[in-house]
């Protein structure tokens, strides 16, 4: 289910629950043993258009497990949907400004 976007919040109590809008990419990210794959919601493979966060994910100390949630690059603190969807959504090789740190661009967040 994917959420809709909405003036106002709605009224009573119905238990409602929000949270902001991160201007970024969701994504999956699988560890199996010591391999990471990081897959858009479509299933296509996104590890090489970020690869400074499949080693960051690599490094964490679990066998195996899986993360939904949104990448997102922070360029100067404002988040950045151009860096983080740039050659991944046009299927171009990665541009190093959207491989963070290691090739010299924004750093991940």
């Amino acid at each position: 289910m994917e959420a809709r976007a909405a003036e106002v919040l709605p009224d009573g109590d119905g238990g409602w629950q929000y949270e902001p809008k991160w201007d970024g990419f969701r994504c999956l990210a699988f560890k199996s043993g010591a391999a990471v794959e990081i897959k858009a919601k479509s299933g296509k493979p996104l590890g090489r258009y970020f690869p400074e966060m499949v080693a960051l994910l690599t490094s964490i100390p679990a066998d195996r497990f899986v993360v939904d949630g949104e990448l997102v690059i922070d360029i100067d603190g404002i988040l950045s949907f151009d860096a983080t969807a740039g050659p991944a959504s046009s299927g171009r090789q990665p541009h190093p400004q959207t491989l963070g740190r290691d090739a010299g661009g924004p750093d991940p967040v």
